[in-house]
């Protein structure tokens, strides 16, 4: 697909491709500000619903946690097109994981974009970690509203973002419902009621969030077993790594004396003695 043209934009760079959009890089001619033009792959099959729909996402836009649009509007080539704040830090797909407090206030921001979102009506349809940007504020946004969404169904919105959440966990959104070292039971708990399709809607979802007090736990690191170890310990469990070891045996015929402390003593003391007999004359 060739750059857009778009009336009172400057079309620069192409900077990203995925999904089902490109982005490119664009200059707002009335004031030179800098922004990302998103041109959807798939051609509008719904222009009517699709402009409806361009007006909420504006509407929605103010929420702090929502990548801002600015224009939006349907090429001449039947695809539309979004006009977005530019977010030069990228997305959190690529810095995962991520520490169980961030991961838990990012959540609970996200589902109020989603409970915002459902209450106008818009969907999202694809909620993943390459839809959360990081704002130029430092913030987490989520984009793709409007272009995204194929359905008018808000439910599935819900498990998407506890599968994105426990992907930003874990690193990797494999085994969804996988254990994560140091998350607490509790944040994996909601998680997993999230991707179970536990939750009525974000709202609910967001309460427990918000409800949340432990996110983390301390990891306990593995104990290395020494080699040659058979596991079997005293009852306080460190006397087998504390215990000296036994004297080496001596080779077969050797003789070895071992005098009584009390003989030992009156001998040195002997030869202490006569020492300075000697040297004294």
């Amino acid at each position: 697909m060739s750059a857009p043209e778009l009336i009172g934009y400057r079309i620069g760079d192409l900077v990203g491709r995925g999904g089902s959009g490109t982005v490119y890089l664009a200059d707002r001619a009335a004031d030179a500000r800098e922004v990302a033009v998103r041109v959807d792959d798939r051609p509008v099959t719904d222009r009517r619903r699709f402009l409806d729909d361009a007006r909420t996402v504006r509407e929605l836009s103010a929420h702090p946690h929502v990548v801002e649009v600015l224009d939006a509007g349907v090429l001449p080539d039947g695809h539309a097109y979004q006009v977005l704040e530019l977010c030069v830090d990228g997305s959190l797909a690529g810095r995962a994981p991520l520490p169980p407090e961030q991961v838990a206030e990012v959540g609970q921001r996200l589902a109020d974009v989603l409970v915002a979102a459902h209450d106008l009506g818009l969907t999202h349809g694809a909620v993943e970690p390459g839809k959360l940007l990081v704002k130029p504020a430092g913030t987490v946004g989520l984009t793709g509203f409007g272009l995204a969404s194929l359905t008018t169904d808000p439910r599935p919105d819900v498990p998407a973002l506890a599968v994105t959440l426990h992907a930003l966990l874990a690193g990797s959104p494999a085994a969804p419902v996988a254990d994560v070292p140091g998350v607490s039971p509790q944040f994996l708990a909601i998680l997993r009621r999230g991707i179970e399709g536990g939750y009525p809607d974000a709202a609910a979802l967001r309460a427990d969030l918000s409800q949340l007090t432990v996110v983390s736990v301390p990891v306990r690191p593995t104990d290395p077993v020494p080699t040659g170890d058979t596991g079997d310990t005293d009852d306080d469990g460190v006397g087998g790594a504390l215990a000296e070891p036994e004297p080496p045996s001596e080779p077969p015929g050797t003789v070895v004396l071992r005098w009584p402390p009390v003989i030992l003593a009156v001998v040195v003391v002997l030869v202490i003695v006569g020492a300075l007999v000697l040297f004294g004359r």
